[in-house]
């Protein structure tokens, strides 16, 4: 390759570890719409609707959205949540998630897919909770998105997610234990 492209300074700082020159590495941070999500807002008239969480992630193991489903598909089924599951992979990671939501049977969690910016923007909108929790990442843009869309963060505890924009706006946990993240879920939905 002439050149790598690096969405953060934490990527920038592992590529390097791989003895690329320095030069051939192009540090660049992407931005958000905050037109249309600003639009979308004073045009939507149901937002942060109470215990609704959506993820939006690619489907690959690094998103960890197996860990994400099981924990809460673990929650309480007295306790009243919905999580919407948007995003897209290759063929087969899109079948092992649409599986693994039949499979469990909870009308809680709601496959969607993918979707087109616009209809992305308003199921930010409704939700209450945004839920990222990849292995490692860089600044992802649809966190941004999502706490642009007035969403509260659940974020894994990983070196993008601790910096003071997120501090204030994010709750962190950690990948260790699925029985800890459910509590941790059921401990938002309470308060």
């Amino acid at each position: 390759y002439d050149y790598v492209n690096v969405p953060s300074q934490d990527i920038y700082q592992k590529i390097k570890k791989f003895e690329i020159d320095e030069k051939k590495i192009i540090l660049m941070q992407y931005g958000i719409e905050l037109d249309l999500i600003n639009k979308t807002l004073l045009n939507t008239p149901v937002s942060n609707i109470t215990n609704r969480f959506i993820s939006v992630r690619n489907f690959s193991p690094i998103y960890n959205m197996e860990f994400l489903i099981n924990g809460f598909s673990r929650v309480s089924k007295n306790i009243s949540f919905e999580l919407k599951i948007v995003g897209t992979g290759n063929p087969s990671e899109c079948e092992r998630i649409k599986s693994l939501v039949s499979k469990l049977n909870d009308d809680r969690i709601d496959y969607i897919g993918l979707v087109d910016s616009n209809e992305l923007i308003k199921h930010l909108i409704e939700a209450e909770y945004f839920v990222s929790i990849p292995s490692m990442d860089g600044l992802s843009l649809v966190v941004l998105e999502a706490l642009a869309c007035r969403c509260k963060g659940i974020v894994s505890n990983i070196q993008s997610y601790k910096s003071k924009l997120f501090s204030s706006t994010c709750e962190l946990v950690e990948l260790s234990d699925v029985s800890q993240f459910t509590k941790q879920i059921e401990a938002l939905i309470s308060s």
